[in-house]
């Protein structure tokens, strides 16, 4: 269709100049139109982009269609635990379509096994090369100021509010960004369940709450953010099942998610998650502060859906950031 149009709009151009010469201007605003309309044509960038979450618990390849069509597939791997890059990206070029532009990310648990800058460029290398893709391709490890950053162009999208804030939160990670901060806090959910494994469920749970606050306070430096914010992913799904709202303001979610850990039949999953999200809205937030739940990403990605609010949804929004 666009080669149709490029000839169409070609052929316009030429037949419009012969009548130039008579100072037509009808002429002059016909080629001025077909030139404009192929140089649309020529340039116009795909709006078709894969992007690969490569996460703690689980890799999804993201296919978006347009801003507003998404589908997304689990695969069974994991970069941060693959010995051999090959392995894994055999089974993420398996998952993307032909000729079509790809953005591999990781995020808090890629992050996590990288002692340094070299070991970085060194793994996002090896899995360029091994995917091998016929289109433009990016591999990064995404930094959590990114990761925070691209979250909240998401969010901000979804809620069609450009002034929002957003929390989210992962396996290994919890983002905070708003227009003047943008952190990702390394709390490890496997670590908790380590904890109430070993501990119990009430102390293991305690146990991690106070670690997570430690980490909490040294992330944001003892600053106190207020506003609206946007909870999205994990941060989303456990407000979601500890409080019947879809918004809430920061106290009234302390006392929902402290109930829930008191609650000794709670699901040992929703504790660890639970004492992360208190010991983050605890310490990082004024008590104004509101929070609205927008749709979990990982429920989500059937054809046609709309995009939910994540980092590769970001990317999507600021493709033409990412692509060489």
């Amino acid at each position: 269709m666009w080669r149709r149009w490029c000839a169409a709009a070609g052929g316009a151009a030429v037949s419009a100049r012969a009548e130039w010469e008579r100072d037509d201007w009808r002429a002059k605003a016909a080629v001025a139109a077909a030139a404009s309309a192929a140089a649309y044509v020529l340039t116009r960038p795909s709006p078709r982009l894969a992007v690969v979450d490569c996460g703690s618990g689980s890799t999804r390849v993201h296919v978006f269609e347009s801003d507003s069509r998404q589908r997304s597939t689990r695969l069974d791997a994991r970069l941060s635990e693959a010995r051999d890059p090959r392995d894994f990206a055999a089974k993420v070029a398996a998952a993307v379509p032909r000729r079509t532009p790809v953005v591999v990310g990781g995020t808090g648990g890629v992050r996590a096994t990288l002692r340094s800058d070299e070991e970085r460029r060194a793994l996002e290398a090896k899995v360029r090369e091994a995917l091998a893709l016929s289109g433009p391709c990016v591999v990064r490890v995404l930094s959590g100021q990114e990761e925070a950053r691209l979250e909240l162009r998401a969010a901000r999208s979804v809620a069609n509010d450009p002034s929002i804030g957003v929390i989210s939160g992962g396996g290994k990670s919890m983002q905070v960004a708003t227009d003047d901060v943008a952190v990702s806090v390394p709390l490890d959910s496997y670590a908790g369940d380590a904890l109430v494994r070993e501990k119990g469920p009430r102390l293991g749970a305690k146990l991690h709450e106070w670690e997570c606050r430690r980490r909490v306070a040294n992330a944001l430096d003892g600053r106190r953010l207020d506003g609206h914010f946007a909870a999205i992913e994990l941060a989303s799904k456990t407000l979601d099942l500890v409080s019947a709202d879809s918004s809430i303001d920061r106290d009234a979610a302390l006392v929902a998610l402290r109930r829930c850990l008191d609650d000794r039949d709670t699901d040992p999953t929703l504790r660890v998650y639970a004492a992360q999200l208190l010991a983050l809205l605890d310490v990082a937030f004024h008590r104004d502060a509101t929070f609205s739940l927008l749709p979990d990403a990982n429920h989500r990605g059937r054809p046609g859906d709309p995009p939910a609010p994540s980092w590769p949804l970001g990317v999507y929004l600021d493709r033409h950031r990412w692509l060489p």
